[in-house]
């Protein structure tokens, strides 16, 4: 009887000490990365400008950003579960905006003329400061690809809708034809951070 109890009683403790261990690891160890989620990266440049590179068929795609008299937003987004099966990843649009855009202010984007000559860098890359207005949209994934003088542009817009020191709402609407595959297609709102020009 004793015998039967000291084992009981083994048991009855190698089992509480086996959830305990599974649970503390459970909380320790590094949680699985979902290969499924979204990675996003909005945001909105106080006293920035944009830079732009030239692509084929006078195409441009922006490049990064300076110090300058606007506000640079860039909205990125990225699926890397899409990206490893080779489907259409993710796209990344840029555009600058005029310095005194205030809260309810609604905009119409145009892309940058592909007549523009820029400035040619070494490797003949031609590069663009954007003007006011201006704006850039790639796509990437199993096509990467940017718009060009020939692509069609439907909707390219940007509404103000609420600004504080932290964060702006954008209602953006960007439809336009990416060569060769894609369109790029959005209308809806964005919640972005702003970063001030000294943490740019």
């Amino acid at each position: 009887m004793n015998t039967r109890f000291a084992i009981r009683t083994i048991l009855i403790l190698v089992t509480i000490a086996a959830v305990v261990a599974a649970f503390f690891a459970a909380r320790h160890l590094p949680a699985r990365q979902d290969d499924n989620s979204a990675v996003n990266r909005f945001y909105w440049h106080d006293y920035s400008n944009g830079v732009a590179k030239q692509r084929r068929e006078s195409g441009w795609e922006y490049q990064g950003k300076i110090n300058g008299l606007g506000s640079c937003v860039v909205l990125h987004h990225s699926n890397s579960e899409h990206e490893k099966y080779g489907q259409h990843g993710g796209y990344a649009v840029a555009f600058q905006l005029p310095l005194d855009v205030v809260e309810g202010d609604q905009l119409t984007l145009l892309p940058i003329p592909a007549t523009r000559s820029g400035e040619l860098h070494p490797h003949d890359r031609r590069f663009t400061l954007m003007l006011p207005n201006e704006f850039t949209a790639t796509t990437f994934g199993d096509h990467f690809g940017s718009i060009t003088a020939g692509s069609d542009i439907r909707e390219s817009s940007v509404a103000v809708k609420k600004m504080t020191n932290e964060h702006v709402i954008l209602h953006v609407q960007i439809d336009v034809s990416i060569p060769e595959y894609y369109d790029l297609k959005l209308d809806r709102d964005f919640t972005i951070r702003r970063v001030p020009s000294d943490d740019a």
